[in-house]
Protein backbone atom coordinates (compact mmCIF):
# COMPACT_ATOMS: atom_id res chain seq x y z
CA UNK A 1 0.00 0.00 0.00
CA UNK A 2 1.61 3.71 -0.59
CA UNK A 3 3.03 4.66 2.70
CA UNK A 4 2.23 8.76 1.45
CA UNK A 5 -1.46 7.63 1.23
CA UNK A 6 -3.44 8.67 4.62
CA UNK A 7 -4.70 6.00 6.78
CA UNK A 8 -7.99 6.93 7.17
CA UNK A 9 -10.59 5.57 5.12
CA UNK A 10 -14.44 6.23 4.79
CA UNK A 11 -16.86 3.07 3.88
CA UNK A 12 -19.54 3.33 1.14
CA UNK A 13 -22.50 0.25 1.78
CA UNK A 14 -24.92 0.43 -0.77
CA UNK A 15 -28.58 -1.88 -1.52
CA UNK A 16 -30.73 -1.20 -4.16
CA UNK A 17 -34.01 -2.67 -2.73
CA UNK A 18 -36.65 -3.04 0.38
CA UNK A 19 -36.18 -6.08 0.92
CA UNK A 20 -32.20 -6.03 1.22
CA UNK A 21 -32.25 -3.00 3.67
CA UNK A 22 -34.74 -5.19 5.80
CA UNK A 23 -32.04 -7.93 5.57
CA UNK A 24 -29.11 -8.67 6.97
CA UNK A 25 -27.02 -7.22 3.53
CA UNK A 26 -26.71 -3.49 4.45
CA UNK A 27 -24.73 -4.51 7.87
CA UNK A 28 -22.68 -7.61 6.57
CA UNK A 29 -21.42 -5.22 4.03
CA UNK A 30 -20.62 -2.62 6.70
CA UNK A 31 -19.06 -5.14 9.31
CA UNK A 32 -16.82 -6.83 6.06
CA UNK A 33 -15.56 -3.24 5.43
CA UNK A 34 -14.40 -2.55 8.96
CA UNK A 35 -12.49 -5.87 9.47
CA UNK A 36 -10.95 -4.96 5.62
CA UNK A 37 -10.00 -1.88 7.61
CA UNK A 38 -9.03 -2.92 10.79
CA UNK A 39 -6.72 -5.45 8.69
CA UNK A 40 -4.94 -2.73 6.83
CA UNK A 41 -4.28 -0.84 10.00
CA UNK A 42 -6.92 1.93 8.48
CA UNK A 43 -9.01 4.19 10.43
CA UNK A 44 -12.46 4.52 9.63
CA UNK A 45 -13.33 8.37 9.72
CA UNK A 46 -16.87 7.90 8.49
CA UNK A 47 -19.39 5.37 7.15
CA UNK A 48 -21.98 6.22 4.21
CA UNK A 49 -24.93 4.19 3.84
CA UNK A 50 -27.07 3.71 0.93
CA UNK A 51 -30.42 2.78 1.44
CA UNK A 52 -32.33 1.17 -1.05
CA UNK A 53 -31.02 3.46 -4.58
CA UNK A 54 -29.64 1.61 -7.35
CA UNK A 55 -26.14 2.32 -9.12
CA UNK A 56 -27.15 2.77 -12.32
CA UNK A 57 -26.11 6.83 -11.69
CA UNK A 58 -24.34 8.86 -9.63
CA UNK A 59 -26.68 11.12 -8.15
CA UNK A 60 -27.59 8.80 -5.29
CA UNK A 61 -27.96 11.15 -1.52
CA UNK A 62 -25.29 9.21 0.08
CA UNK A 63 -22.62 8.28 -2.28
CA UNK A 64 -22.78 12.13 -2.91
CA UNK A 65 -22.74 12.92 0.55
CA UNK A 66 -19.82 10.61 0.71
CA UNK A 67 -17.64 12.75 -2.28
CA UNK A 68 -18.41 15.76 -0.95
CA UNK A 69 -16.72 14.69 2.06
CA UNK A 70 -13.36 13.31 0.76
CA UNK A 71 -13.09 16.91 -1.09
CA UNK A 72 -13.76 18.53 1.97
CA UNK A 73 -10.90 16.64 3.88
CA UNK A 74 -9.02 17.52 1.13
CA UNK A 75 -6.31 14.64 1.56
CA UNK A 76 -6.97 13.40 4.65
CA UNK A 77 -9.21 10.52 3.58
CA UNK A 78 -6.98 8.14 1.74
CA UNK A 79 -9.21 5.52 0.89
CA UNK A 80 -13.26 4.74 -0.26
CA UNK A 81 -13.72 1.52 0.64
CA UNK A 82 -16.74 -0.52 -0.82
CA UNK A 83 -17.83 -3.90 -0.15
CA UNK A 84 -17.28 -5.01 -4.17
CA UNK A 85 -17.00 -2.25 -6.56
CA UNK A 86 -20.46 -2.71 -8.31
CA UNK A 87 -21.28 -0.72 -4.72
CA UNK A 88 -19.61 2.30 -6.33
CA UNK A 89 -21.01 2.60 -9.72
CA UNK A 90 -22.58 0.17 -11.99
CA UNK A 91 -21.36 1.77 -15.36
CA UNK A 92 -17.86 2.64 -16.34
CA UNK A 93 -18.44 6.70 -16.89
CA UNK A 94 -19.59 6.73 -13.39
CA UNK A 95 -16.81 5.01 -12.15
CA UNK A 96 -14.08 6.36 -13.84
CA UNK A 97 -15.60 9.94 -13.32
CA UNK A 98 -16.45 9.49 -9.50
CA UNK A 99 -12.68 7.88 -9.41
CA UNK A 100 -11.02 11.05 -11.44
CA UNK A 101 -12.54 13.23 -8.95
CA UNK A 102 -11.55 10.88 -6.06
CA UNK A 103 -8.14 10.77 -7.25
CA UNK A 104 -7.38 14.74 -7.26
CA UNK A 105 -8.20 14.60 -3.50
CA UNK A 106 -5.54 11.18 -3.18
CA UNK A 107 -8.60 9.07 -2.27
CA UNK A 108 -8.02 5.60 -3.96
CA UNK A 109 -11.01 2.97 -4.51
CA UNK A 110 -10.68 -0.19 -2.14
CA UNK A 111 -12.98 -3.39 -2.68
CA UNK A 112 -13.20 -6.14 -0.18
CA UNK A 113 -13.63 -8.67 -2.22
CA UNK A 114 -11.46 -7.40 -5.32
CA UNK A 115 -8.05 -6.85 -5.47
CA UNK A 116 -7.61 -3.49 -6.80
CA UNK A 117 -4.08 -1.94 -6.66
CA UNK A 118 -2.16 1.26 -8.41
CA UNK A 119 -0.07 -0.77 -10.72
CA UNK A 120 -0.37 -1.42 -14.43
CA UNK A 121 -2.05 -4.90 -13.42
CA UNK A 122 -4.43 -3.34 -10.66
CA UNK A 123 -6.30 -0.79 -13.03
CA UNK A 124 -6.33 -3.14 -15.66
CA UNK A 125 -8.38 -5.40 -13.00
CA UNK A 126 -10.39 -2.34 -11.72
CA UNK A 127 -10.95 -1.38 -15.39
CA UNK A 128 -12.33 -5.01 -16.40
CA UNK A 129 -14.73 -5.71 -12.97
CA UNK A 130 -16.03 -1.64 -13.85
CA UNK A 131 -16.85 -3.74 -17.25
CA UNK A 132 -18.64 -6.32 -15.68
CA UNK A 133 -20.30 -4.66 -13.07
CA UNK A 134 -21.69 -2.42 -16.33
CA UNK A 135 -22.26 -5.46 -18.11
CA UNK A 136 -24.20 -7.06 -15.26
CA UNK A 137 -25.90 -4.07 -14.65
CA UNK A 138 -27.27 -4.17 -18.73
CA UNK A 139 -28.28 -7.67 -18.39
CA UNK A 140 -30.51 -6.99 -15.81
CA UNK A 141 -31.96 -3.79 -17.44
CA UNK A 142 -32.43 -5.65 -20.52
CA UNK A 143 -34.21 -9.00 -18.77
CA UNK A 144 -36.30 -6.18 -17.11
CA UNK A 145 -37.34 -4.75 -19.83
CA UNK A 146 -37.89 -7.74 -21.63
CA UNK A 147 -40.18 -9.00 -18.45
CA UNK A 148 -42.22 -5.47 -18.40
CA UNK A 149 -42.64 -5.53 -22.28
CA UNK A 150 -43.98 -9.16 -22.36
CA UNK A 151 -46.34 -8.47 -19.66
CA UNK A 152 -47.65 -5.28 -21.28
CA UNK A 153 -48.54 -7.78 -24.00
CA UNK A 154 -50.42 -9.94 -22.10
CA UNK A 155 -52.03 -6.82 -20.59
CA UNK A 156 -50.78 -5.77 -17.66
CA UNK A 157 -50.11 -2.39 -16.19
CA UNK A 158 -46.64 -2.95 -14.43
CA UNK A 159 -46.00 0.47 -14.05
CA UNK A 160 -47.68 2.83 -11.49
CA UNK A 161 -51.37 3.01 -11.03
CA UNK A 162 -53.17 5.52 -12.27
CA UNK A 163 -55.68 7.73 -10.98
CA UNK A 164 -59.25 6.22 -11.62
CA UNK A 165 -57.74 2.14 -11.19
CA UNK A 166 -56.48 0.30 -8.43
CA UNK A 167 -54.55 -3.11 -7.58
CA UNK A 168 -56.52 -5.05 -5.21
CA UNK A 169 -53.03 -6.68 -4.33
CA UNK A 170 -49.39 -6.54 -4.78
CA UNK A 171 -48.52 -7.67 -8.17
CA UNK A 172 -51.86 -7.44 -9.82
CA UNK A 173 -53.34 -6.10 -12.95
CA UNK A 174 -55.41 -2.67 -12.50
CA UNK A 175 -59.48 -2.56 -11.75
CA UNK A 176 -61.47 0.33 -11.69
CA UNK A 177 -61.69 1.74 -8.70
CA UNK A 178 -65.36 2.59 -8.12
CA UNK A 179 -64.25 5.94 -5.95
CA UNK A 180 -62.43 7.34 -8.24
CA UNK A 181 -63.50 5.76 -11.56
CA UNK A 182 -66.41 7.93 -12.21
CA UNK A 183 -64.09 11.22 -12.26
CA UNK A 184 -62.16 9.91 -15.10
CA UNK A 185 -65.55 9.14 -16.38
CA UNK A 186 -66.66 12.43 -15.94
CA UNK A 187 -63.74 14.18 -17.27
CA UNK A 188 -63.92 12.74 -20.87
CA UNK A 189 -67.68 12.77 -20.62
CA UNK A 190 -67.75 16.73 -20.63
CA UNK A 191 -64.88 17.35 -22.74
CA UNK A 192 -66.18 15.30 -25.63
CA UNK A 193 -68.78 17.68 -25.75
CA UNK A 194 -66.57 20.20 -27.46
CA UNK A 195 -68.16 22.84 -25.46
CA UNK A 196 -65.84 23.15 -22.71
CA UNK A 197 -61.66 24.10 -21.91
CA UNK A 198 -59.22 22.07 -20.34
CA UNK A 199 -59.51 25.17 -17.42
CA UNK A 200 -63.69 24.89 -17.84
CA UNK A 201 -63.51 21.20 -17.46
CA UNK A 202 -61.34 21.09 -14.21
CA UNK A 203 -63.88 23.99 -12.95
CA UNK A 204 -66.99 21.75 -13.64
CA UNK A 205 -65.49 18.43 -12.23
CA UNK A 206 -64.39 20.29 -9.12
CA UNK A 207 -67.53 22.43 -8.22
CA UNK A 208 -69.71 18.89 -8.39
CA UNK A 209 -67.01 17.72 -5.89
CA UNK A 210 -64.11 15.91 -7.51
CA UNK A 211 -60.71 16.51 -6.43
CA UNK A 212 -57.36 14.22 -7.70
CA UNK A 213 -55.50 11.51 -6.13
CA UNK A 214 -54.05 14.05 -3.52
CA UNK A 215 -57.52 15.40 -2.56
CA UNK A 216 -56.43 18.85 -3.95
CA UNK A 217 -58.29 20.68 -6.85
CA UNK A 218 -57.80 19.83 -10.54
CA UNK A 219 -56.01 21.51 -13.01
CA UNK A 220 -56.04 22.04 -16.22
CA UNK A 221 -52.33 20.32 -17.16
CA UNK A 222 -54.04 17.39 -15.10
CA UNK A 223 -57.04 17.12 -17.23
CA UNK A 224 -54.78 17.75 -20.75
CA UNK A 225 -52.72 14.49 -19.23
CA UNK A 226 -55.90 12.30 -18.52
CA UNK A 227 -57.51 13.30 -21.72
CA UNK A 228 -54.32 12.19 -23.49
CA UNK A 229 -53.81 9.01 -21.96
CA UNK A 230 -55.21 5.95 -24.10
CA UNK A 231 -54.69 3.43 -20.80
CA UNK A 232 -58.12 4.87 -19.48
CA UNK A 233 -59.60 3.16 -22.60
CA UNK A 234 -57.56 0.07 -22.02
CA UNK A 235 -54.55 0.93 -24.55
CA UNK A 236 -50.74 0.83 -23.40
CA UNK A 237 -48.69 3.02 -26.79
CA UNK A 238 -45.20 2.04 -24.76
CA UNK A 239 -41.96 1.51 -26.27
CA UNK A 240 -43.14 2.20 -30.34
CA UNK A 241 -45.53 -0.61 -29.53
CA UNK A 242 -49.88 -0.97 -28.63
CA UNK A 243 -51.04 -3.39 -26.62
CA UNK A 244 -54.78 -4.20 -25.58
CA UNK A 245 -55.37 -3.93 -21.60
CA UNK A 246 -56.43 -7.30 -20.33
CA UNK A 247 -58.57 -5.25 -17.61
CA UNK A 248 -61.78 -3.42 -18.24
CA UNK A 249 -61.23 0.00 -19.35
CA UNK A 250 -62.94 2.65 -18.06
CA UNK A 251 -64.18 4.50 -21.20
CA UNK A 252 -64.48 2.90 -24.83
CA UNK A 253 -61.97 3.74 -27.63
CA UNK A 254 -64.53 5.82 -28.93
CA UNK A 255 -65.14 8.34 -26.39
CA UNK A 256 -61.42 8.65 -25.67
CA UNK A 257 -60.86 8.89 -29.66
CA UNK A 258 -63.67 11.76 -29.85
CA UNK A 259 -61.34 14.09 -27.28
CA UNK A 260 -58.45 13.72 -29.24
CA UNK A 261 -57.53 16.86 -31.42
CA UNK A 262 -58.87 17.29 -34.28
CA UNK A 263 -61.62 14.70 -33.94
CA UNK A 264 -64.86 16.73 -34.76
CA UNK A 265 -63.18 18.35 -37.41
CA UNK A 266 -62.48 14.53 -38.81
CA UNK A 267 -66.09 13.58 -37.97
CA UNK A 268 -67.37 16.55 -39.85
CA UNK A 269 -65.85 16.11 -43.23
CA UNK A 270 -65.41 12.14 -43.69
CA UNK A 271 -66.93 10.75 -46.54
CA UNK A 272 -69.75 7.68 -45.41
CA UNK A 273 -69.07 4.48 -48.28
CA UNK A 274 -72.66 2.96 -48.18
CA UNK A 275 -70.94 -0.54 -49.17
CA UNK A 276 -67.45 0.20 -47.12
CA UNK A 277 -65.27 -2.84 -48.00
CA UNK A 278 -63.81 -2.79 -44.38
CA UNK A 279 -66.92 -4.01 -43.04
CA UNK A 280 -68.13 -6.81 -44.56
CA UNK A 281 -70.30 -7.50 -41.18
CA UNK A 282 -72.18 -3.79 -41.49
CA UNK A 283 -76.29 -4.89 -41.33
CA UNK A 284 -76.10 -8.75 -41.16
CA UNK A 285 -74.79 -8.77 -37.61
CA UNK A 286 -77.69 -7.21 -35.12
CA UNK A 287 -78.18 -6.31 -31.22
CA UNK A 288 -79.64 -9.36 -29.29
CA UNK A 289 -81.61 -6.96 -26.90
CA UNK A 290 -82.88 -4.37 -29.27
CA UNK A 291 -82.48 -6.36 -32.32
CA UNK A 292 -81.06 -3.77 -34.89
CA UNK A 293 -78.43 -4.50 -37.22
CA UNK A 294 -75.18 -2.91 -36.34
CA UNK A 295 -73.77 -0.17 -38.59
CA UNK A 296 -69.87 0.54 -38.52
CA UNK A 297 -67.29 3.30 -38.52
CA UNK A 298 -63.57 4.67 -38.35
CA UNK A 299 -61.97 6.92 -36.66
CA UNK A 300 -58.74 9.11 -36.12
CA UNK A 301 -56.86 9.33 -33.10
CA UNK A 302 -54.54 12.36 -32.04
CA UNK A 303 -51.49 10.78 -33.73
CA UNK A 304 -53.31 10.08 -36.96
CA UNK A 305 -53.78 6.11 -36.33
CA UNK A 306 -57.18 4.89 -37.63
CA UNK A 307 -59.47 2.96 -35.31
CA UNK A 308 -62.49 0.78 -36.66
CA UNK A 309 -65.55 -0.20 -35.02
CA UNK A 310 -68.83 -2.10 -35.39
CA UNK A 311 -71.41 -0.48 -33.21
CA UNK A 312 -75.29 0.23 -32.68
CA UNK A 313 -76.54 3.22 -34.61
CA UNK A 314 -77.51 5.04 -31.80
CA UNK A 315 -76.49 4.30 -27.91
CA UNK A 316 -79.93 4.07 -26.28
CA UNK A 317 -79.76 0.58 -26.19
CA UNK A 318 -78.72 -1.29 -22.75
CA UNK A 319 -75.89 -3.38 -24.83
CA UNK A 320 -74.31 -0.44 -27.18
CA UNK A 321 -70.82 -0.57 -27.77
CA UNK A 322 -68.14 -0.31 -29.96
CA UNK A 323 -66.68 -3.86 -30.85
CA UNK A 324 -63.39 -3.55 -32.96
CA UNK A 325 -63.98 -5.02 -36.58
CA UNK A 326 -60.73 -7.33 -35.68
CA UNK A 327 -62.67 -8.45 -32.60
CA UNK A 328 -65.85 -8.79 -34.53
CA UNK A 329 -64.53 -10.49 -37.35
CA UNK A 330 -62.44 -12.81 -35.15
CA UNK A 331 -65.53 -13.65 -33.74
CA UNK A 332 -67.70 -13.92 -36.39
CA UNK A 333 -64.99 -16.96 -37.97
CA UNK A 334 -64.89 -18.92 -34.52
CA UNK A 335 -68.71 -19.07 -35.65
CA UNK A 336 -68.46 -19.75 -39.26
CA UNK A 337 -66.20 -22.80 -37.54
CA UNK A 338 -69.03 -23.58 -35.56
CA UNK A 339 -71.51 -24.03 -37.92
CA UNK A 340 -69.74 -26.04 -40.92
CA UNK A 341 -71.18 -28.76 -41.99
CA UNK A 342 -69.31 -32.35 -40.65
CA UNK A 343 -67.63 -35.15 -42.56
CA UNK A 344 -70.47 -37.51 -41.50
CA UNK A 345 -73.13 -34.87 -42.55
CA UNK A 346 -71.30 -34.04 -45.62
CA UNK A 347 -71.16 -37.40 -46.82
CA UNK A 348 -74.94 -38.41 -45.76
CA UNK A 349 -76.16 -35.14 -47.33
CA UNK A 350 -74.35 -36.00 -51.23
CA UNK A 351 -76.08 -39.70 -50.88
CA UNK A 352 -79.31 -38.49 -49.91
CA UNK A 353 -79.36 -35.98 -52.76
CA UNK A 354 -77.44 -37.41 -55.03
CA UNK A 355 -80.51 -40.46 -55.04
CA UNK A 356 -83.12 -38.06 -54.78
CA UNK A 357 -82.03 -36.40 -57.71
CA UNK A 358 -81.36 -39.05 -60.13
CA UNK A 359 -85.34 -40.37 -59.14
CA UNK A 360 -86.66 -37.28 -59.59
CA UNK A 361 -84.57 -37.30 -63.29
CA UNK A 362 -86.46 -40.06 -63.97
CA UNK A 363 -90.16 -39.17 -63.25
CA UNK A 364 -89.54 -35.67 -65.00
CA UNK A 365 -88.54 -37.32 -67.41
CA UNK A 366 -91.43 -39.34 -67.89
CA UNK A 367 -93.41 -36.42 -67.56
CA UNK A 368 -91.65 -34.27 -70.49
CA UNK A 369 -92.05 -37.38 -72.53
CA UNK A 370 -96.07 -37.37 -71.63
CA UNK A 371 -96.10 -34.20 -72.00
CA UNK A 372 -94.73 -33.84 -75.68
CA UNK A 373 -97.16 -36.91 -76.56
CA UNK A 374 -100.44 -34.92 -75.93
CA UNK A 375 -98.92 -31.70 -77.08
CA UNK A 376 -98.18 -33.56 -80.33
CA UNK A 377 -101.73 -35.00 -80.61
CA UNK A 378 -103.52 -31.86 -79.77
CA UNK A 379 -101.19 -29.86 -82.00
CA UNK A 380 -102.26 -32.91 -84.96
CA UNK A 381 -105.34 -32.01 -84.35
CA UNK A 382 -105.15 -28.07 -84.47
CA UNK A 383 -103.55 -28.78 -87.45
CA UNK A 384 -106.69 -30.67 -88.71
CA UNK A 385 -109.04 -27.60 -87.51
CA UNK A 386 -107.07 -25.77 -90.01
CA UNK A 387 -107.16 -28.06 -92.87
CA UNK A 388 -110.98 -28.30 -92.33
CA UNK A 389 -111.05 -24.83 -92.64
CA UNK A 390 -109.54 -24.31 -95.69
CA UNK A 391 -111.50 -27.01 -97.23
CA UNK A 392 -115.02 -25.45 -96.01
CA UNK A 393 -115.90 -28.00 -93.59
CA UNK A 394 -115.84 -25.28 -91.33
CA UNK A 395 -117.24 -21.84 -91.39
CA UNK A 396 -115.10 -19.05 -89.56
CA UNK A 397 -117.19 -19.07 -86.33
CA UNK A 398 -117.41 -23.01 -86.23
CA UNK A 399 -113.16 -22.97 -86.89
CA UNK A 400 -112.60 -20.05 -83.85
CA UNK A 401 -114.50 -22.10 -81.69
CA UNK A 402 -112.28 -25.00 -82.36
CA UNK A 403 -109.07 -23.44 -82.47
CA UNK A 404 -110.24 -22.03 -78.95
CA UNK A 405 -111.24 -25.71 -77.40
CA UNK A 406 -107.32 -26.44 -78.53
CA UNK A 407 -105.67 -23.96 -77.06
CA UNK A 408 -107.48 -24.10 -73.97
CA UNK A 409 -106.45 -27.97 -73.66
CA UNK A 410 -103.11 -26.89 -75.05
CA UNK A 411 -102.88 -24.52 -71.85
CA UNK A 412 -104.04 -27.09 -69.41
CA UNK A 413 -101.24 -29.49 -70.14
CA UNK A 414 -98.68 -29.85 -67.02
CA UNK A 415 -95.52 -27.93 -67.92
CA UNK A 416 -92.13 -29.86 -66.17
CA UNK A 417 -90.87 -26.32 -65.87
CA UNK A 418 -86.92 -26.29 -67.65
CA UNK A 419 -84.55 -24.89 -65.50
CA UNK A 420 -80.71 -25.35 -64.43
CA UNK A 421 -82.07 -27.63 -61.68
CA UNK A 422 -84.00 -29.57 -63.85
CA UNK A 423 -81.84 -29.81 -67.12
CA UNK A 424 -80.25 -33.48 -67.41
CA UNK A 425 -77.24 -31.08 -68.22
CA UNK A 426 -76.84 -29.85 -64.52
CA UNK A 427 -74.09 -31.98 -63.05
CA UNK A 428 -75.40 -32.33 -59.33
CA UNK A 429 -72.56 -34.34 -57.89
CA UNK A 430 -70.06 -31.29 -58.99
CA UNK A 431 -72.92 -29.04 -57.50
CA UNK A 432 -72.28 -31.32 -54.67
CA UNK A 433 -68.66 -31.39 -54.61
CA UNK A 434 -68.54 -27.20 -55.09
CA UNK A 435 -70.83 -26.56 -52.37
CA UNK A 436 -69.11 -28.90 -49.72
CA UNK A 437 -65.23 -27.48 -51.14
CA UNK A 438 -66.56 -23.49 -50.03
CA UNK A 439 -68.34 -25.25 -46.68
CA UNK A 440 -66.61 -27.78 -45.52
CA UNK A 441 -64.35 -24.81 -44.09
CA UNK A 442 -66.74 -21.93 -44.17
CA UNK A 443 -64.49 -20.20 -41.94
CA UNK A 444 -61.39 -20.02 -44.30
CA UNK A 445 -63.50 -19.22 -47.48
CA UNK A 446 -65.38 -16.42 -45.61
CA UNK A 447 -61.69 -14.85 -44.79
CA UNK A 448 -59.86 -15.51 -48.22
CA UNK A 449 -62.93 -13.89 -50.13
CA UNK A 450 -62.61 -10.37 -51.71
CA UNK A 451 -65.35 -7.87 -50.43
CA UNK A 452 -68.18 -8.50 -52.87
CA UNK A 453 -67.49 -12.26 -52.34
CA UNK A 454 -68.07 -12.63 -48.50
CA UNK A 455 -71.13 -10.25 -49.17
CA UNK A 456 -72.46 -12.84 -51.87
CA UNK A 457 -71.00 -15.57 -49.34
CA UNK A 458 -73.15 -14.39 -46.50
CA UNK A 459 -76.51 -14.16 -48.13
CA UNK A 460 -75.35 -17.78 -49.35
CA UNK A 461 -75.57 -18.84 -45.49
CA UNK A 462 -77.84 -16.23 -43.75
CA UNK A 463 -80.69 -15.09 -46.39
CA UNK A 464 -81.73 -12.03 -45.65
CA UNK A 465 -81.27 -12.12 -42.26
CA UNK A 466 -78.99 -10.99 -39.73
CA UNK A 467 -76.99 -12.79 -37.26
CA UNK A 468 -77.67 -12.03 -33.75
CA UNK A 469 -74.95 -10.96 -31.75
CA UNK A 470 -74.50 -10.25 -27.47
CA UNK A 471 -71.66 -8.17 -27.26
CA UNK A 472 -69.56 -11.41 -27.07
CA UNK A 473 -70.87 -14.16 -28.79
CA UNK A 474 -73.20 -14.82 -31.59
CA UNK A 475 -76.25 -16.45 -31.25
CA UNK A 476 -78.80 -18.79 -33.45
CA UNK A 477 -79.78 -17.42 -36.78
CA UNK A 478 -81.65 -18.63 -39.61
CA UNK A 479 -79.26 -20.40 -41.54
CA UNK A 480 -80.30 -21.51 -45.23
CA UNK A 481 -81.43 -24.45 -45.83
CA UNK A 482 -78.39 -26.82 -46.35
CA UNK A 483 -76.84 -25.31 -43.08
CA UNK A 484 -80.40 -25.35 -40.94
CA UNK A 485 -80.02 -29.46 -41.89
CA UNK A 486 -76.56 -29.56 -40.83
CA UNK A 487 -77.17 -28.20 -37.18
CA UNK A 488 -80.24 -30.52 -36.88
CA UNK A 489 -78.33 -33.40 -38.54
CA UNK A 490 -77.66 -36.12 -35.36
CA UNK A 491 -76.56 -39.19 -37.56
CA UNK A 492 -79.95 -40.13 -39.03
CA UNK A 493 -79.95 -40.88 -42.78
CA UNK A 494 -83.52 -41.59 -42.79
CA UNK A 495 -84.63 -38.42 -41.16
CA UNK A 496 -82.24 -36.31 -43.19
CA UNK A 497 -84.03 -37.70 -46.15
CA UNK A 498 -87.38 -36.57 -45.48
CA UNK A 499 -86.19 -33.22 -44.57
CA UNK A 500 -84.47 -32.86 -48.01
CA UNK A 501 -87.73 -34.23 -49.27
CA UNK A 502 -89.33 -31.54 -47.82
CA UNK A 503 -87.41 -28.94 -48.69
CA UNK A 504 -85.96 -30.21 -52.10
CA UNK A 505 -86.81 -26.49 -54.25
CA UNK A 506 -84.71 -24.70 -51.58
CA UNK A 507 -81.66 -27.19 -51.21
CA UNK A 508 -81.76 -27.10 -54.64
CA UNK A 509 -81.66 -23.46 -55.07
CA UNK A 510 -78.76 -23.45 -52.95
CA UNK A 511 -77.08 -25.71 -54.42
CA UNK A 512 -77.20 -23.75 -57.21
CA UNK A 513 -76.20 -20.32 -55.87
CA UNK A 514 -73.10 -21.90 -54.83
CA UNK A 515 -71.98 -22.81 -58.08
CA UNK A 516 -72.79 -19.55 -59.18
CA UNK A 517 -70.19 -18.36 -56.31
CA UNK A 518 -67.88 -21.45 -57.40
CA UNK A 519 -67.54 -19.33 -60.85
CA UNK A 520 -66.55 -16.43 -58.77
CA UNK A 521 -63.63 -17.45 -56.51
CA UNK A 522 -61.29 -19.65 -59.20
CA UNK A 523 -58.28 -20.53 -56.50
Amino acid sequence: MNAQKSKKAIIYCRVSSAEQVDGTSLSMQQQACEAYCEKLGLRVARVFVEKGESAKTAQRTEFIKAIDYCKMKQHAIGHFVVWKIDRFARNTSDHFSVKSILTKHGVSIRSVTEVITEDPQGLLMETILAGFSQFDNDIRAMRTRNGMRERLRQGVWVWNTPFGYQRTQKGANLSINPKTAPTIKLIFETYATGMYTYEEVAEKIHALGHQTAKGKKPCAQQIDRIVKNPIYCGLFRVWGEEHKAAFTPIIDEHLFNQCQDGYQERMKNATRIPKNPNFPLRRLVSCTACSQPLTASTSTGRHGKKYSYYHHQKQDCDKASFVATSDMEEKFVAYLQRISPTLAFENAFKAVVTDIWKNNTKVLVEAQRREQREKAALEDERQRIFEAHRAGVYSNEEFLEQKDVINRRLSRLPVAKGSRTSDKSFDIEAALDHFFDLMRDAAATWQRMDFSEKLRFQKLLFGNGNVPFDGETFGTADLSPIFALSEGYAGDKSALVTQVGAGWKQVVSNLVDNKFIQQLVEW
